[in-house]
């Protein structure tokens, strides 16, 4: 239109256009950025997704990728394992769940002459872990929540500093996690919620499991996502 009145921009830096006898026009990105390759790696298809700070570490299962204001990189894993989960920590090292190889911690080299970015750690079933096999990880301060895939939910509560597990709670069908096919879970409120390949509910507070059988009419619950908070403008 050529009858353009006035043009201002929001908070959230949105940029709106007034016109005279055609309404109100606001501006939006459509511009996106494909990425299908690295320098050496074929992306693919993706699986699991986490964005920390400007960063967003994704991995199609074989390979680990961050996208930065750098660019798009490859991560040297060091060992090969299969990826089914990427979270961070309050100091920004890597948690890495694994198929059936544990969990991978990948800590930030503090020197920065170090020959590599990381030091990785591995918490498996040789050192302390009861499950290999591992499905999702959630970080609260000292306690890490881990769902395994056939063993229940594993709260454990580990020193950062030296790198070791200091206790293990495990919830299963003997105390209220009555269904192991867990397929997706939140962290929300001091509350561990998960569903089930079956259509349950529940959550974990305190050490006490709260289930419930038939809350959903849907054979499998696929996803949880904690609400949103409003934003004041």
């Amino acid at each position: 239109t050529s009858k353009l009145l006035k043009v201002y921009k929001d908070k959230q830096q949105h940029t709106w256009l007034l016109t005279q006898g055609d309404g109100v026009y606001q501006s939006i990105r459509t511009n996106f950025r494909h990425y299908t390759h690295t320098a050496t790696t074929r992306i693919g298809q993706i699986y699991t997704v986490h964005p920390s700070n400007n960063t967003v570490w994704f991995s199609n299962g074989t390979h680990l990728f961050k996208t930065d204001s750098t660019g798009l990189h490859t991560i040297d894993k060091q060992q090969q394992f299969s990826i089914t989960s990427i979270t961070t920590d309050l100091e920004n090292n890597l948690w890495i769940g694994s198929k059936n190889s544990g969990i991978f911690i990948f800590r930030k080299s503090k020197d920065s002459l170090h020959s590599k970015p990381y030091r990785i750690e591995r918490l498996h079933i040789g050192n302390g872990l009861p499950n290999n096999k591992i499905q999702n990880i959630h970080l609260q301060k000292d306690t890490i929540w881990v769902v395994t895939k056939d063993a229940g939910i594993l709260k454990l509560t580990y020193d950062f500093k030296q790198g070791f597990v200091k206790h293990i709670r495990r919830f299963h069908k003997n105390n209220g996690v009555k269904e192991h096919a867990i397929t997706a879970t939140a962290l929300y409120n001091n509350q561990l919620w998960y569903g089930t390949k079956t259509g349950e509910l529940g959550y974990i507070r305190e050490n006490s499991v709260t289930h419930y059988s038939r809350i959903l009419q849907h054979l499998s619950l696929i996803h949880i996502s904690e609400p949103t908070r409003p934003r004041l403008i």
